[in-house]
């Protein structure tokens, strides 16, 4: 029963995190899109931890080669 418990909870985390970097993303008008990584581990919080960092450093590489590739066809542009 905890287990069941503890992926829901874990499923939860994630979202309000992906959540609250969506808003921070439209407060700073930045053109991004978010992406939700779902992943339990072992019902395990050290685990839990690694995945919410794996996650927001997925989503920061993605928005800095985004930003980079729009800034490169900038140039093109010009």
């Amino acid at each position: 029963m905890f287990d069941h418990l503890w992926n829901w909870l874990s499923l939860l985390l994630i979202f309000i995190q992906n959540f609250i970097w969506a808003t921070i993303n439209k407060k700073y008008k930045i053109n991004s899109f978010t992406i939700y990584l779902i992943e339990i581990y072992d019902n395990d919080l050290l685990s839990m931890k690694k995945s919410i960092a794996e996650t927001k450093i997925i989503i920061k590489s993605i928005e800095s080669i985004k930003l980079f590739f729009n800034n490169f066809s900038f140039w093109f542009l010009y």
